[in-house]
């Protein structure tokens, strides 16, 4: 299982690249979380819908989250892909690390806590608008 962690961090490395002004180091893990505790959430993105999910994130969703729970905010990484996959979708991660279970990850409750209802509804509407498949969480320690 360790390496199949090692790999898929290798592999995640030579494939996207880090968002400028998001917090990529390590972060430290308050005394009563386990430091490995870790969530990856795979989002395969239309082509056409590329632009507008980066966008997406950068101006409405890491900002509410940086907003709502700035421990949270710290812990995330989001992941840009170089290239396309195969079938021309694009592939986005985020990365918590360390991840907190006890706290809120789901975007349409932080959005709903920035923004009132309308709003949160329009922007999770054009956020699940982006996809092609369904999101992939995978949370380990």
């Amino acid at each position: 299982m360790r390496l199949l962690i090692i790999s898929f961090s290798l592999f995640l490395a030579s494939c996207a690249s880090s968002l400028s002004g998001i917090n990529n180091s390590a972060t430290k893990a308050s005394p009563t979380l386990n430091a490995s505790s870790k969530m990856i959430a795979v989002n395969h993105i239309l082509p056409s819908k590329k632009e507008e999910f980066e966008l997406l994130n950068q101006t409405v969703i890491l900002p509410a989250f940086k907003k709502y729970n700035s421990k949270v905010y710290n812990g995330l990484h989001f992941w840009i892909p170089n290239e396309e996959n195969k079938d021309g979708t694009f592939t986005f991660i985020y990365i918590a690390s360390p991840y907190y279970p006890e706290m809120n990850y789901d975007i349409f409750q932080v959005l709903l806590r920035q923004y009132n209802r309308q709003k949160a509804e329009e922007y999770f509407e054009k956020w699940m608008e982006c996809f092609a498949y369904e999101q992939e969480v995978i949370s380990f320690e």
